[in-house]
Order: structure tokens, then C-alpha cells, then sequence
């Protein structure tokens, strides 16, 4: 019995390499021989526990460890990473709910790991208690791997990878946290040339890939509402600087970089820029990152979380109807995965997997991206629309999180160590109205020359102060980053903060 409980085990541990190996081919013959010899320790130290409920107890959290990293390696192809766990941490249950219904398969596959551990369980349970040797000969095997290995290749596979991003999602959230308390000052900003109305937005889209956008040039007609508007223009070769929200976001909304993360907690925010500049801040999002990221959020004025992305452009209509000077933060559900953000006047792709859930496709969330898109068209120019007024001068800059991996045929998911051009390549849209055009012909004439030049996430802070002709401090202010200046440099070196939040990769 004991023999039994000690296979188990180890089969369980190795389970997600084998998964790994067996679904995608991506985990070597040699990685998989070096979690198997790194497991045995650990399985021969709880199969030499005496006690049956010591065991049992110990055991729970070394199941759910597979499992997790088994769910992670079906549905991302890559092992656990520690950004990945804070963003299931701060997750709100309604996406995280839709995230594990759409992922049938990796749940399936987590059966196997409840078996085996089931059976290590009653094996135990059926076993004669082993020696006090046993258990303190498989202590010192396993303590002695723990130490040597603690800065080897084996720390990142499992089963130990799990336990080992959890302590590193807590170093980040702690640095985050640490960036949070520090005091934050005035920054010596003024508006140069302020208007009696104006009203100013930074959009955050939600996975929009530029690829699929009829703006851009796709066969499909993906964006007609914004297709057909007048003071708008995508930057064609805009790239983010994160595969994820909870990196990306954060980044946007201040001056931080890759090189810099933290100072996205501690620098300037966009949010506290304007508000020291005489306008009411306010941030309208649904069900996203910063619903959940009040360090963020606090130089808001007001809050709003709704339910569906169509509703806030009414709030904003509303809102620059009673003041005269606005500066608003969107951040919608967009085009998250599973795709399913759209209404029935959206439904123009078939077929999609909740209009046509009886049919097999392998168009079927292809189709239903698109949709999205179409529904992320509509909300997008209903927020143009509520600043669009006759007496505002008014500008919006829509730039995306991140991407996503929809194209027909590419079954590799987003979030990976190695991300694929449609992950990081996202719309940059700016919308001017009339008046502010005719009030900045300068800054249009830079809006234009640099459409098709190299811009990044970076130019986003710098880029929205401008066009609000908000003057930053000598230390802050940077003309070659600023879009709209005539001092804008297409050289700045492109990079990108993978998931693990330390690794950064050049994406030009």
C-alpha cells in the first residue's frame, strides 16, 4: 500500500509536464525525466508520514497545487507565473466564474489529479505505518533538494514552481503596497491655455487586436461606427508594454516604464494630474482591474462600476453636462475571452458559441470576437458622442491593454512567456473635436505626421497632458515621448514585462 501511495503521488506531481508533453509537445523528454527524479523526494516524504490525518491534511494543498498548475498548462501552455497568480487574486468572481465554464477541458483534465490523489489518500489510509527512519531519511533527501535546488531550473517546474510563484506574487504585491505608502506630493503642473469646457478621456480597451479592426484594414466590418467618424486617427504601429492587464493598466495611467513598474504606485497619475489642474476625475469601469485597484482609482472623484460597457456613455453625458471641466478613465470588459461582451444587434458573425451553441466550429470564438468588436465600436463612439458637444473641447485616446490570440487556426493562448505579435500590436486611437482641432493646429499637424511611426505605451501620459495643454515640471516632462509635439522621436527602444513581472523582452 504504501508502494501504491508513493506511485500516486508521484504520478500526480508529474502530471502537468505530462500534460505539457502530451497536448503541445513543448516540455523536453529531459524536463520531464528532471520532474520526476525532483518529485520523489517529496512523495517519498509524505508516503512516510505515520499519522493518516497528517497526511491527509498535508497532502490537500499539494493536490490543489497540481491541479492549478495543470489548469494553468492546458490553458496557457506555460507553468504558473507569479503576475498570473495576483491576477487571480484581485480577479472579481464574475470573470473568473466565466473563465473556468470556458475552459471545460482543463477542468477535465484536473479529474485525473482528484483520482490519483484519492487513491494516495485510501492507500494510506489501508497502509501500515512506516519506520521513524523512513520518515526522517526522506526529510533530509527532501530538505537537502530544497536547499541546493532553491536556485536551480527545478524550482520552476512542478510541483515546486506553484509554491515558489506564490512567494513571488507576494514580493510583488509587497513592492506594490510599499510604492502605495510612499507620500504623494503635489507635482507642479498647470494648465497653459484652459478653456471654459473641455472634457478629456483616456479610454482603456480590453484585448482589442489591431489585426482585426476594418479601421485597420479587415475584411470583416468590425468597426463601422468608428469607420465612419470624422477627427479620428489610428496610430498603426502602436505596441503595448504587457501581456496583461494588471501590468499594462497601471503603466498607461502614469509616467511609469518596464524598467520601473512600481513607480506606477508611486509616481504621478494621470487621475491627480488633471485634478490639481481644475477638473472633476472620474473613473467609469466594468468588471475589470480597476474595479479592484483602488491605489489606482484614489485621485478620483467618483467611481462608477457598472454592469455592461454600453452604459457608460450615459454616466459621461450626464457627468459633462453638470461640470464644465472633465477628465474620465474608461476601462470596459471590452473584448475579454471567452468573447461573450456583445449584444444581439452584435451578432453579425456566425456562428458563435452562444447564438449557435449547438454547432461545432473551429470559427466558433473567432466569430465571436469579432462581435465583440462590433459591440466595443458601439461603446466607443458612445463615449464620443458624450463629449462630442458644440461649446467642449474635447479629446479621447483609446489604446488597448493588450491583445489577444484570435486568429483562425492559432490555438496558442495569450499571457505567455513568449508572446506572438497580436498580443502586444494594439489600436492607439485619438478623437479630436472641431473646436480643439481649430484651437491646436500645431498639435493636429503632429497627430497626423506621426500616425504610421513607432509609438508605444509610454507616449500615453505624456501625450494626454498635452493635449489638455497641461504643463508638466522640467523632471517629468519629456517632448520626444509626447505624440503631439513637434519634438516626438520614433526611436524609443520598444520592450515588454512578461507575466512573471520581472522578465523584459524587446518587441521591435
Amino acid at each position: 500500500m504504501n508502494i501504491l501511495c508513493f506511485f500516486s503521488l508521484l504520478i500526480m506531481f508529474c502530471a502537468p509536464a505530462i500534460y505539457r508533453l502530451a497536448f503541445y509537445g513543448t516540455e523536453s523528454c529531459s524536463n520531464i525525466i528532471l520532474v520526476a527524479v525532483a518529485s520523489i523526494p517529496l512523495a517519498l516524504f509524505l508516503t512516510s508520514i505515520r499519522k493518516w490525518w497528517i497526511f491527509l491534511l498535508v497532502s490537500i494543498p499539494l493536490m490543489y497545487f497540481s491541479g492549478n498548475e495543470t489548469f494553468v498548462v492546458v490553458v496557457y501552455r506555460h507553468y504558473m507565473k507569479a503576475v498570473n497568480v495576483l491576477s487571480m487574486l484581485i480577479t472579481n468572481t464574475t470573470e473568473s466564474g466565466s473563465f473556468i465554464s470556458n475552459n471545460t477541458l482543463a477542468v477535465c483534465c484536473d479529474v485525473p489529479i482528484l483520482v490519483l490523489w484519492g487513491i494516495a489518500v485510501w492507500a494510506k489510509y489501508k497502509a501500515p505505518q512506516p519506520s521513524y527512519k523512513s520518515f526522517a531519511f526522506s526529510s533530509v533527501i527532501l530538505a537537502a533538494l530544497l536547499f541546493y535546488a532553491k536556485d536551480t531550473k527545478i524550482m520552476g517546474l512542478p510541483p515546486y514552481n506553484l509554491p515558489v510563484q506564490y512567494y513571488n506574487a507576494y514580493a510583488i504585491n509587497k513592492k506594490i503596497q510599499q510604492a502605495v505608502a510612499q507620500p504623494k506630493a503635489n507635482i507642479a503642473c498647470q494648465q497653459t491655455n484652459a478653456k471654459e469646457r473641455e472634457s478629456y478621456v483616456l479610454f482603456i480597451g480590453e484585448s482589442v487586436v489591431y489585426d482585426h479592426l476594418s479601421l485597420a484594414g479587415y475584411n470583416r466590418n468590425t468597426t463601422p461606427l468608428l469607420d465612419a467618424r470624422e477627427n479620428l486617427t489610428l496610430f498603426t504601429d502602436y505596441k503595448t508594454n504587457a501581456t496583461l492587464t494588471m501590468l499594462a493598466a497601471p503603466m498607461m495611467m502614469t509616467d511609469a516604464t518596464v524598467e520601473d513598474f512600481y513607480r506606477s504606485y508611486s509616481g504621478p497619475n494621470c487621475l491627480q494630474v488633471f485634478k490639481q489642474c481644475g477638473f472633476k476625475t472620474f473613473v467609469l469601469v466594468c468588471i475589470n482591474h480597476l474595479d479592484q485597484d483602488q491605489a489606482l482609482t484614489a485621485a478620483a472623484d467618483s467611481v462608477f462600476c457598472v454592469d455592461k460597457d454600453i452604459e457608460i456613455p450615459a454616466i459621461m453625458d450626464s457627468l459633462t453636462n453638470v461640470y464644465p471641466k472633465t477628465f474620465f478613465v474608461v476601462q470596459g470588459l471590452g473584448n475579454h475571452c471567452y468573447f461573450y461582451n456583445f449584444e444581439e444587434q452584435d451578432n453579425q458573425f456566425r456562428p458563435n458559441p452562444y447564438y449557435d451553441p449547438d454547432v461545432q466550429s473551429d470559427s466558433l470564438y473567432y466569430n465571436a470576437y469579432d462581435c465583440t468588436l462590433r459591440y466595443t465600436d458601439r461603446v466607443v463612439d458612445g463615449v464620443i458622442n458624450a463629449i462630442n458637444k458644440d461649446s467642449i473641447y474635447s479629446v479621447m485616446l483609446f489604446a488597448s491593454d493588450h491583445g489577444e490570440n484570435v486568429n483562425p487556426g492559432d490555438e496558442r493562448r495569450s499571457v505567455s512567456m513568449k508572446p506572438q505579435e497580436s498580443e502586444y500590436h494594439v489600436p492607439l486611437i485619438i478623437w479630436r473635436s472641431q473646436k480643439w482641432i481649430e484651437e491646436n493646429p500645431e498639435k493636429e499637424r503632429c497627430i497626423l505626421a506621426n500616425k504610421d511611426k513607432k509609438t508605444y505605451i509610454d507616449n500615453i501620459f505624456y501625450t494626454l497632458c498635452d493635449v489638455a495643454s497641461i504643463q508638466l515640471p522640467d523632471s517629468l516632462n519629456k517632448p520626444e515621448w509626447t505624440i503631439t509635439s513637434p519634438s516626438f522621436s520614433a526611436t524609443q527602444k520598444r520592450t515588454l514585462l512578461t507575466p512573471d513581472g520581472k522578465t523584459i523582452i524587446s518587441i521591435d
